[in-house]
């Protein structure tokens, strides 16, 4: 008789209903769980994501940099592009490939750069993005990564939820009770309150076949830093974390974890 695991390799992936048109697909299986699971401990044992080549998505993040500063937009706020271990590692993980990762969700767009990572980085994924829309060079950002010059990026892959992402996230969940996220990232408001809410509401789109958690402005200590949230969401026993840096003087950070 076939083996489950031989069986579960020629199984289709299980359609999650459409964004932007398109299918978003979650692969099931114990199978799947175990060979991501094994790679995410690959990259994170051996440091392997030291050894991503960020070349490409430099040169892009610097086309949109010049974007934002032709409307004349000179503040903006600090990105995970301004980082040395945060673009390598998200990369890595992006780079999993369609059998870990169909869906990437993230709280902050901000300038793009993390959008515009996503969707380099993961070419077979879908990106959805929330962000509450406030700055002047959202629109900007936006319309730089939806320009013909970065077709080969399909970026029709990118759907951003503009609004309070206390409100969105859970709404969005409603709306699409199937989608599901293979790569989540927080990294929107660094109230304790607001970052709290947004890690235990995320958690509702966490693919539990397998899934990351990023959660930006960690293991810092300036007053921006969220650590105080992802120590109440351990203690909640809602995440566990697998790993996190430190950058920038202990002014920025990062923490891999997944939902529990």
């Amino acid at each position: 008789m076939e083996s489950w695991v031989r069986r579960q390799r020629h199984r289709r992936p299980h359609a999650h209903g459409k964004i932007n048109g398109q299918h978003v697909y979650s692969h099931g299986g114990r199978a799947t769980h175990r060979r991501c699971n094994a790679r995410t401990d690959e990259i994170l044992r051996t440091a392997k994501w030291r050894d991503v080549d960020l070349t490409e998505i430099i040169r892009l993040s610097e086309g949109l940099d010049d974007a934002i500063y032709a409307n004349e937009d000179k503040h903006m706020e600090s990105h995970s592009g301004h980082m040395t271990i945060e673009p390598k590692v998200y990369t890595a993980f992006a780079n999993l490939g369609n059998e870990c990762v169909t869906t990437i969700c993230e709280i902050g767009f901000n300038a793009g750069h993390s959008a515009l990572r996503w969707l380099w980085a993961a070419p077979q994924a879908n990106v959805i993005l929330f962000d509450l829309w406030e700055k002047e060079y959202n629109e900007k950002a936006e319309e730089y990564i939806r320009s013909p010059r970065n077709d080969h990026l399909k970026p029709n892959r990118l759907k951003i939820i503009k609004g309070d992402s206390l409100l969105t996230v859970r709404q969005f969940h409603a709306d699409h009770p199937l989608t599901k996220c293979n790569i989540i990232s927080v990294d929107g408001g660094h109230s304790y309150e607001v970052a709290l809410k947004d890690i235990l509401n995320m958690q509702f789109l966490a693919d539990k076949n397998f899934h990351i958690l990023f959660v930006d402005d960690t293991n810092c200590d300036a007053y921006w830093c969220v650590d105080k949230s992802t120590q109440e969401a351990m203690r909640m026993g809602v995440i566990r974390r697998l790993d996190g840096w430190s950058e920038a003087n202990n002014t920025r950070g990062l923490t891999v974890m997944q939902y529990l």
